[in-house]
């Protein structure tokens, strides 16, 4: 290289830098699907009473709905039935084989008892899994069916056939949708140049406009592997703790990442490229001007900079400007 394109050259020092990258986003505070339920009837029947509307607290076996459902009395009665037949099978048993320890019984006969109790056994565990199945059993036998909340949280929607009056049944679709605001969900589009560094586990900061200077931390929990064509960005989703219930569903929030800290920081002008390939020219020598290709791993850019994951060290003086007629002149001579 003549020293004339030497002049176009210029060197600085490789300093490391204190504490990571941020990156800001607009996000959406939405529900935790993992801690919602759908709620539907598991019997036919008349809504005869609703007690629970959107946006009520409500916790586990709180009453929703109730149902007057025939349906539902039958496998009461079934399964009481079926109860009632085993107490008498197991009474049978014990009094055979009494009576064959005192030689008045048969073994036929005890075993003809045994094989009844297996059988009302049986009965009694189908039909107490079919009123399970419908919310299980009530205190007292009766055709009006309690709809329970099968978790705490929020009542999120009620569902229009949720009303006095309306006929529901099994397979009818959601009554209501219950979710717990304790951990929500925030949502936000990550663009593409900045998906470097950032993966679950990568804490973050939320903050809201009603809450100013209030920061909620939480993590990212899922990073789209899909990009969007028409925006170049990935889906992202953070979990958030909220246990005062603060963050509501639907709430426009600032997302800030905190990325893991990159030691180095070099201008992006410093950087050669060869195919997949990112090189650096080192100093050798300061007085002899002469200058050396290093192959670096490279971070995602932050601006006019870029960090340097392998490759230099703090102390090191690099090319910064000029690095490609360098390049250029480099090649010429081998």
């Amino acid at each position: 290289m003549t020293e004339e394109n030497l002049r176009y050259l210029k060197i600085a020092e490789v300093r490391r830098v204190e504490g990571g990258t941020a990156i800001g986003l607009n996000g959406r505070v939405t529900f935790d699907e993992s801690r919602t339920a759908h709620v539907g009837s598991p019997v036919e029947g008349r809504v005869i009473q609703v007690l629970a509307k959107p946006g009520d607290r409500v916790h586990h076996g709180q009453t929703l709905l109730n149902i007057h459902s025939p349906n539902f009395t039958l496998a009461e009665s079934a399964e009481q039935k079926a109860r009632s037949a085993l107490l008498v099978a197991e009474k049978n048993l014990a009094r055979l084989k009494r009576l064959f320890a005192e030689g008045a019984s048969s073994q036929r006969e005890v075993s003809e008892a045994e094989d009844a109790l297996a059988q009302a056994r049986a009965e009694y565990e189908r039909a107490a899994a079919d009123l399970a199945s419908l919310g299980g059993n009530q205190d007292k036998p009766s055709p009006d069916f309690q709809l329970t909340a099968p978790t705490n949280g929020v009542v999120i929607s009620r569902s229009p056939s949720a009303l006095v009056g309306a006929e529901v049944q099994p397979g009818s679709g959601t009554l209501f949708i219950i979710a717990d605001l304790s951990k929500v969900w925030v949502l936000a589009d990550l663009p593409e140049r900045e998906m470097g560094g950032v993966h679950p586990g990568l804490p973050v900061e939320v903050e809201a406009p009603a809450y100013p200077g209030v920061k909620f931390p939480g993590t990212v929990e899922y990073l789209s592997e899909l990009l969007d064509q028409s925006t170049r960005t990935a889906k992202l989703r953070c979990l958030i703790p909220n246990p005062q219930f603060r963050l509501k569903p639907e709430m426009f929030v600032n997302v800030t990442l905190h990325r893991p800290q990159a030691d180095i920081l070099i201008p992006t002008s410093a950087v050669v490229t060869k195919g997949d390939q990112f090189f650096v020219y080192v100093e050798d020598d300061g007085k002899e001007r002469t200058y050396t290709p290093r192959p670096v791993i490279l971070g995602p850019e932050i601006g006019k900079m870029v960090p340097v994951v392998k490759g230099l060290q703090g102390g090191e003086r690099i090319v910064v400007e000029g690095a490609v007629l360098l390049d250029s002149a480099f090649h010429k001579l081998l």
